[in-house]
């Protein structure tokens, strides 16, 4: 069961915490906060309660404040965002080399802080951290494609697409995995709330905080499609679990070209809607 300790010499008694609380468990009891006991169990562990306590007098799940960062922090101008956002490129041309573990781990750790519905915090990034790996993903991938073709079995009209990739495959192409070296799997169990929405979610600042680190990455549609339609057992064998859903995937490594100017997208795709009163 979810608890909060409060160090009262630090509490100023403001109840920023309890207004903050999602959904209402704390309250103030001769200034100090306590949970309200038929509301516990609503706790989402959200942390906002630890997160706006001015003082850090709020300690919840057994947390110290005081490993927390700091706000207001180094965090990135207005500017600055539009810059990283703007100059964020789908990179299909990547390093033969693999991410070193210290990048890779710090990117991580960064991408659990995406938020999730409900703060459920169940999507599972499955990592393929190393190039033989990958290789033999790729290699696997292709091969079942071509198996699929040379059983002369009915195929899908997804399958029909998709086995167009083999030719270029056999002449050194892949257009699949376009031979980057690495990709993350997101996926979630079956039956939460927002599973494709925290997936996506998670994947998006997987995407920006890499490209922040001079990594490039792609969505990658085509993994999905090629390994449910013909290689679902690799899935297995990447260790995602059989309950779960699989919300995307992404390419990403070191690329070997360097963009120079962003594009020129237009934002006129927007709507302002008005009601009538009732």
């Amino acid at each position: 069961m979810v608890q909060i300790k409060i160090n009262e010499e630090l509490c100023i008694g403001c109840g920023d915490c309890a207004t903050d609380c999602v959904h209402q468990i704390l309250e103030l009891s001769d200034g100090i906060p306590s949970m309200i006991s038929d509301r516990i169990n609503n706790c989402i562990q959200c942390q906002h309660c630890l997160a706006v306590c001015p003082t850090g007098a709020l300690s919840i799940m057994g947390l110290d404040p005081q490993n927390s960062l700091q706000l207001p922090a180094d965090v990135p101008s207005s500017k600055q965002m539009e810059n990283l956002i703007k100059s964020r490129r789908s990179t299909r041309q990547y390093r033969q080399e693999n991410i070193d573990t210290e990048t890779l781990d710090k990117l991580l750790k960064i991408i659990a802080y995406a938020p999730t519905g409900m703060n459920r915090q169940k999507v599972l990034l499955t990592v393929v951290n190393d190039i033989d790996t990958m290789s033999i993903l790729r290699q696997r991938t292709y091969s079942a494609i071509q198996e699929k073709i040379d059983s002369n079995a009915p195929l899908s009209e997804k399958q029909k697409w998709l086995v167009d990739y083999i030719n270029g495959w056999q002449n050194g192409a892949d257009h699949i995995y376009r031979h980057a070296p690495h990709i993350v799997i997101a996926s979630t169990p079956r039956g939460i709330g927002t599973p494709l929405a925290d997936c996506v979610i998670a994947l998006s600042y997987f995407e920006l905080q890499a490209a922040s680190m001079g990594l490039g990455t792609t969505w990658c549609g085509l993994a999905i499609m090629s390994l449910n339609e013909f290689a679902p057992d690799l899935l297995t064998e990447l260790g995602i679990p059989a309950d779960h859903e699989v919300g995307y995937m992404m390419l990403f490594g070191k690329p070997t070209v360097t963009y120079h100017r962003t594009v020129q997208i237009s934002s006129d795709r927007v709507n302002f809607p008005k009601l009538n009163k009732i």
